[in-house]
């Protein structure tokens, strides 16, 4: 039986928002991953991509990087693991 009482709710920066809205931006990148990685509903990542479209999100100016995959056992870059990125910050 669930517990009585408040529920607790995450709140999230408006940096973290928007680099989720970024990386789920990049071409062959689907909402439903981002948010399954990130730990959010899907609505969510959502709601926040519509509100980085009216201009209601907005943040400092983050860069993501993108990383090469680490080389495989084999000395190729080939590699099952996933894309990897480095948030560093932008001189506004």
């Amino acid at each position: 039986m669930p517990r009585a009482g408040p529920k607790k709710v995450q709140e999230y920066s408006a940096e973290f928002k928007l680099a989720a809205v970024r990386l789920s931006r990049q071409r062959g990148v689907r909402v439903q991953a981002v948010a399954a990685a990130l730990d959010i509903h899907p609505f969510m990542l959502s709601r926040w991509r519509k509100q980085a479209r009216d201009g209601v999100l907005r943040g400092k100016r983050v860069a993501v990087v993108r990383l090469p995959p680490p080389r495989g056992s084999d000395g190729s870059r080939r590699s099952s693991a996933p894309m990897r990125f480095c948030r560093r910050s932008m001189p506004s």
